[in-house]
């Protein structure tokens, strides 16, 4: 079966009731449930939001409210991004990655790694959140099912001497 590229080209979305961000969203499949009110991108997804910040990842799923403005991103399958999160670029990739619109949390699991371009500060975790609003970070190791013993939280970074 031959996949077209659907592409779904300036696609606008409020976020925080005070300006609107263009978001360019790529993908080989669409999906829309208005009675769910959710849409889903499959297919080597690729995701824009104004020239700063972009996602790849298999899947998306994006949940809106009942004024069609989006709740909440949720990306699956090899995901990769690099985010300005208060003025730092950060690079990242993980199984998961969850974006909470209204408090502009991030939360990233599954074998999780977040990356300071410019201080080359590095994270690694089984799962990282990000709460932009509350300017708090957190990275949880957890309990593998398999061995029942936690993997250790990483965290690497330089200091000049």
């Amino acid at each position: 079966m031959v996949s077209h590229k659907i592409a779904l080209i300036s696609i606008l979305f409020i976020f925080s009731g005070l300006f609107a961000q263009e978001i360019e969203i790529v993908a080989d499949n669409f999906f829309a449930d208005e009675i769910k009110k959710q849409s889903i991108l499959s297919g080597n997804v690729f995701v824009k939001k104004s020239n700063l910040d972009t996602l790849k990842s298999d899947k998306i799923t994006i949940y809106f409210d009942d004024n069609k403005q989006p709740l909440r991103y949720i990306a699956t399958g090899n995901v990769k991004f690099e985010i300005l999160i208060d003025n730092n670029k950060y690079n990242g990739h993980g199984d998961k990655l969850t974006y909470i619109s209204a408090n502009k949390k991030y939360i990233l699991e599954g074998s999780a790694w977040i990356s300071d371009i410019k201080t080359k500060r590095e994270v690694f975790g089984d799962e990282i959140t990000i709460n932009q609003l509350e300017g708090k970070y957190e990275v949880k190791s957890l309990e593998s099912n398999k061995t029942q013993s936690k993997k250790p939280v990483k965290f690497i970074f330089k200091v000049k001497e």
